[in-house]
C-alpha cells in the first residue's frame, strides 16, 4: 500500500543502491535460506525496495570481481536471466 508521499516513494523508486550496500544484500540473500529469503523479497517488496535491490545486483554484474556474487543472489531470487 503506497503512504501516498509519492515524492518519497519516487526517490526510493529512483535511487540505486552504493556498490558496498549491493554486496552486503546479496551476500545476505547468498547465505540465508530459502524461507528467509522469501522473507526478505516480502519486506523488500512492501517497503518499495525490491526493483532498487534487483538493479544493484544487476550493477555487480558489471564488476568482474562482484559478478559471481551478483549472479548467484540473482539466481537464488528466481532472476537468473534479470541481466
Amino acid at each position: 500500500m503506497r503512504t501516498g508521499n509519492s515524492e518519497t516513494e519516487a526517490g526510493a523508486l529512483d535511487e540505486v543502491p552504493s556498490e558496498i550496500e549491493s554486496v552486503a544484500v546479496a551476500r545476505v540473500i547468498v547465505e540465508t535460506s530459502e524461507a528467509e529469503r522469501i522473507e526478505l523479497l516480502h519486506r523488500l517488496r512492501r517497503s518499495f525496495k525490491l526493483s532498487r535491490t534487483v538493479r544493484g545486483l544487476n550493477r555487480l554484474l558489471d564488476r568482474p570481481a562482484h559478478r559471481p556474487l551478483g549472479r548467484e543472489a540473482l539466481r537464488r531470487l528466481g532472476l537468473e536471466f534479470a541481466g
